[in-house]
């Protein structure tokens, strides 16, 4: 049993699998006695984090080649001493990799028996393609209620594994090189099973729309909330109960009067690798400098810090490069803040690709000390341009972001080159430069709104772009770019963002649907190269046809946030207020994007914007460039965090807001 501390309420029981394909292939050059270390190692220390007790958490193990078979059944210990013994006079087991059976054997003989009403975790570790279907016994295993982990070792059918773990499989799925990085494993993943089984399954109201409360009592009753987990994670079976039970007219919903609905859906960042490449060389003053670490200290406040959390590390270059602390050096921000007051300016030369190059080995460090996939970012700062190279910071640049999926921000001050800048960076929207180091801060908020951007997003995005012969060439390049700029902070992907872009003009025209590309470039190119369509403008005739496009026909998905960005040059003929409000009534959430000629009381009710706020309105002439729309836009997508929450008890955590929509 693990032992688990979930709520004061009633205590929680977690049902533990582990099944493990011990099969010695002729690729992995290791002895048997050596992979039963590496196992036994990993089972030993994983189970210790744990406290077995009958009433809480039982453990089972399974191990499997061609036959599954039984070593011992959940229940079979509630004393550790007894558990560890009979790990350590484990048999190892050849064979052919039949993993399918294996995960009917466990359902039948595991989790068939298992204590009602407690959530059950599965853990798989192979490293070998299965022989047999493994599709059908892990969906039936996932009938049960099982959560089912997957860690991969070696080179494994990636597709088939996915079959079998659940989604996100960010959570759910791991991969690593030899049975010798398992032990690296051991933290993240007893925090991934502790959340999955903590994250409540009930949904339980607190107060309700016509609660008759002053703003002083909801806030003191928010904050008077305590955990009181009892299941497994269900966000789409509270995002149905509030549907169900909170919008409706009895509890007080006023959609019938015209009222708008939201539903807030509270989420803590994710988890990252970031780190920091300074510039220490000679052309900066000890004044600047101290700039720059101030600047540093002052993006360490917007996230969470921790070897859970978002770790970082810091390197400065100037004629070399110099390792400061690595990303697993510091577990708090205080550390890191005084580790970061306490650097000086060396001075030297601008040899910004040692730099580059130095941090190639330290992200590969990054991934081995973290033991699980997360986004790794590099801000780089520098006041000059590269001098004396031996390649061009394109090269390690370059390696960074396609072989390492490193996603580099490049700041520039005083006598920066931008074009190296976006070198290093790979996008313009990722380049930043300012003329002197005072207005650094004056683009702290645009950097982190950047790096935050739509992390966690789950959603499908249609475009709706005007290509009729209201609008310029020339504007209607300025919308492509304004939509590549939005797209270019997406993840795309079948378990992230989707993006469809539908043109009109007399008719509407689908340049894609949303399962046309999971490859981002691919699409940005695909968008580059559309051309406009001209004709009359019937942006009403538009707006009625689109909701097709989200379709799961077309690749639109149930569970996703469905989002509308239309962008137009002009006035429409018809009427845009009625089908943009059949959108909204499809919980489909509408942003638009009016360019210089376009028509404001259109665009407002395109929105739905009719009490003249400016709540998903665009103008393009309120801004000072597309960069800066973009950035608005897909704020207002993501919104990811607000400056008001002084009052909020959440405060310094960042926040996803998204309308209440029905997944049916």
């Amino acid at each position: 049993m693990l032992e688990t501390w979930f709520s004061k309420e009633r205590l929680l029981s977690l049902y533990y699998f582990i099944c493990a394909n011990i099969r010695i292939k002729s690729r992995i050059k290791w002895s048997k006695l050596s992979l039963k270390f590496f196992h036994l190692e990993f089972l030993h220390s994983f189970v210790d984090s744990f406290n077995l007790r009958p009433d809480k958490v039982r453990v089972g193990l399974a191990q499997y080649s061609d036959m599954p078979h039984k070593e011992f059944l959940l229940g079979d210990y509630s004393d550790k001493t007894d558990l560890h013994q009979k790990l350590t006079d484990l048999i190892y087991r050849g064979g052919s990799t039949n993993t399918g059976l294996a995960l009917t054997f466990i359902r039948e003989n595991y989790f068939t028996l298992a204590r009602q009403n407690v959530p059950g975790i599965a853990i798989v570790i192979t490293d070998g393609e299965s022989n047999d279907d493994v599709e059908e016994p892990s969906q039936r295993l996932r009938n049960l209620g099982v959560s089912i982990f997957v860690i991969r070792v070696g080179t494994g059918n990636m597709e088939k594994l996915r079959t079998i773990a659940n989604i996100p499989h960010e959570e759910f799925l791991f991969s690593i090189d030899s049975y010798q990085e398992l032990q690296v494993l051991k933290e993240s993943l007893r925090n991934k099973v502790c959340f999955t089984v903590t994250f409540s399954e009930n949904v339980k109201e607190e107060f309700l729309l016509n609660t008759d409360k002053t703003k002083n009592e909801i806030l003191s009753s928010i904050r008077s909330l305590t955990l009181r987990p009892t299941g497994n994670r269900r966000i789409g079976n509270a995002i149905e109960y509030a549907h169900k039970n909170v919008f409706s007219n009895v509890t007080g919903s006023r959609v019938s009067e015209g009222f708008k609905q939201f539903l807030l859906v509270i989420s803590q960042t994710t988890k990252a690798d970031i780190y920091f490449l300074l510039d220490e060389s000679g052309s900066i003053n000890s004044n600047e400098f101290d700039d720059m670490k101030n600047f540093t200290k002052q993006l360490l406040e917007a996230f969470e810090v921790g070897n859970n959390h978002v770790r970082f590390g810091l390197v400065k270059f100037a004629s070399s490069a110099t390792i400061v602390f690595r990303i697993h050096y510091y577990n708090t921000k205080a550390d890191i803040e005084k580790a970061v007051t306490s650097l000086r300016n060396m001075g030297g030369g601008t040899r910004t690709d040692l730099g580059l190059r130095e941090m190639i080995p330290l992200f590969e460090e990054a991934v081995r000390t973290r033991g699980e996939k997360v986004r790794k970012l590099l801000i780089v700062i520098t006041d000059g341009e590269s001098i004396g190279t031996v390649e061009s910071v394109e090269v390690p640049a370059k390696l960074l972001r396609t072989e390492q999926n490193v996603i580099i921000y490049a700041i520039g001050v005083k006598d920066a080159s931008e074009p190296e800048l976006e070198l290093i960076s790979g996008s313009p929207q990722r380049t930043f430069y300012v003329k002197n180091y005072d207005f650094l801060d004056e683009i702290k908020k645009d950097i982190i709104t950047e790096i935050c951007g739509c992390e966690g997003l789950f959603a499908d995005v249609v475009f709706l772009l005007d290509g009729s012969e209201s609008v310029s060439a020339k504007d209607f390049e300025n919308m492509k770019d304004i939509m590549k700029l939005v797209i270019d902070r997406f993840v795309i992907g079948p378990d992230k963002e989707r993006v469809a872009v539908v043109q009109y003009g007399t008719d509407p025209n689908e340049e894609f649907s949303l399962n046309t590309f999971d490859d981002k470039a691919v699409l940005l190119q695909k968008i580059g190269n559309i051309k406009q369509m001209k004709g009359k403008a019937y942006t009403g005739k538009a707006l009625k046809e689109v909701l097709q496009s989200f379709d799961i026909s077309k690749g639109g998905r149930c569970s996703a946030f469905r989002f509308l960005i239309v962008l137009t040059d002009g006035e429409s003929i018809d009427d845009v207020a009625e089908p943009a409000k059949v959108l909204r009534d499809n919980f489909i959430n509408i942003n638009a994007i009016g360019m210089r000629h376009a028509d404001r009381s259109q665009i407002f009710a395109i929105a739905g914007s009719h009490d003249g706020s400016h709540d998903g309105v665009f103008f393009e002439g309120t801004f000072a460039s597309p960069k800066d729309l973009s950035n608005d836009v897909l704020l207002k997508i993501c919104n990811s965090g607000t400056d008001e929450r002084q009052d909020d008890p959440t405060h310094g955590k960042i926040f996803r807001t998204v309308f209440k929509r029905d997944c049916k």
